[in-house]
C-alpha cells in the first residue's frame, strides 16, 4: 500500500468513526414561538367584569403572563379571569417570543347602581332652572329643589322631589313679617329589575305630602277668601302630580349608562333622557 493510499484510508476511518459518532447526538433547532390564534369572546367585545377570555394558540405558549387579571393555561390555551374594572380594558398577553394585546369594553355591574342618584337634568334641561322660570313672572321663588333616585341592593327604589317654594310679593302686600312658603315632598317608592343594558322601575307606592307655612296664617286667608285648605291642598296635589309626575303609574323601562359617578337613562318608550349624578 502506497503512502498516500495509507494517509486516505486513515481519514476515511476517522470521518466513519466522527459520523457514526454524530448519528444518534444531531444538534436541533429552536422551537418556532407559539403563534397566538384567536381570543373568545372576540377582541373588541364588550364583555361582563366577570367574563373569562380564553386565548388559543397554534401550539403550547411558553411562560405566558399579562398585564391584568390572573392566568392559568392548559395545552395550547391560556385563560385570563377578572373581575375587571368596568370601562375600557386592555390586556398585554406575553409569551416566550410573542406578544398580543386584547381589548375590550367591560361592562357595569348591576352593584354600580346601588346608592343616591340626583338629578341633574331631563332632556339636557338643567331641572332647577326649568323650575324658576315656570315662577318668574308669578313672583314665587324656588327656595330649594332635590330630586333623588336612591337604589338598594334588595332591588327596591325611592323617587323623592322635595321643593320649597316662596311668595314674597304676595306677604309683603298683606303686610306679613313672615314669608307665605309651600313645602312639597313627593316619594315614590317600588323595585327594580336590572340587567347589563336595561332598567325596569314597577311602581309599589306614591305618597304626596304639602306642608303650608306659617299654616294658621295660611287658613286665616282662605277663610277670607272663601276658601278651604283642604280643598286647596287637592288641588295642589292634582296640578302637581299631572305638570311634575306625569308617569306615577308607569315609570316603565330604560336603557341606561354609568360613566364614573354619571348615570344616564333613557326612556325607553318616551326617548326621554335623564341625567343623573351620583351623591
Amino acid at each position: 500500500m502506497s503512502t498516500l493510499n495509507c494517509v486516505t484510508w486513515i481519514f476515511l476511518s476517522i470521518a466513519i468513526v466522527f459520523l457514526t459518532g454524530m448519528d444518534g447526538c444531531s444538534l436541533e433547532d429552536d422551537p418556532e414561538p407559539a403563534l397566538f390564534i384567536l381570543a373568545n369572546p372576540p377582541n373588541g367585545s364588550t364583555i361582563e367584569p366577570d367574563t373569562q377570555i380564553v386565548a388559543t394558540f397554534n401550539t403550547v405558549p411558553l411562560d405566558p403572563s399579562v398585564t391584568t387579571g390572573q392566568i392559568s393555561y392548559s395545552g395550547n390555551k391560556v385563560t385570563i379571569t377578572g373581575p375587571f374594572a368596568p370601562g375600557p380594558l386592555h390586556i398585554g398577553l406575553f409569551w416566550d417570543g410573542g406578544v398580543q394585546t386584547l381589548s375590550y369594553t367591560v361592562k357595569h355591574a348591576a352593584e354600580d347602581l346601588i346608592g343616591t342618584w340626583h338629578i341633574e337634568s331631563i332632556d339636557g334641561e338643567n331641572l332647577k332652572t326649568a323650575f324658576e322660570a315656570d315662577f318668574e313672572d308669578e313672583d314665587i321663588d324656588l327656595v330649594k329643589l332635590t330630586v333623588n333616585f336612591v337604589f338598594t341592593a334588595e332591588r327596591s327604589f325611592t323617587y323623592e322631589w322635595q321643593i320649597a317654594i316662596a311668595y314674597p310679593g304676595p306677604s309683603k302686600e298683606l303686610g306679613l313679617e313672615e314669608v307665605l312658603s309651600l313645602n312639597f315632598t313627593a316619594r315614590l317608592q317600588g323595585t327594580y329589575v336590572i340587567s347589563s343594558e336595561t332598567l325596569t322601575l314597577t311602581l309599589d307606592d306614591a305618597d304626596l305630602n304639602i306642608e303650608f307655612i306659617p299654616k294658621d296664617l295660611w287658613e286665616f286667608f282662605m277663610d277670607f277668601a272663601g276658601e278651604d285648605i283642604e280643598t286647596y291642598t287637592q288641588t295642589l296635589e292634582d296640578e302637581f302630580t299631572t305638570d311634575f309626575l306625569p308617569n306615577l303609574d308607569d315609570l316603565g323601562e330604560f336603557t341606561w349608562d354609568l360613566q364614573g359617578n354619571t348615570l344616564t337613562l333613557i326612556d325607553v318608550k318616551r326617548g326621554e333622557k335623564t341625567v343623573l349624578r351620583k351623591q
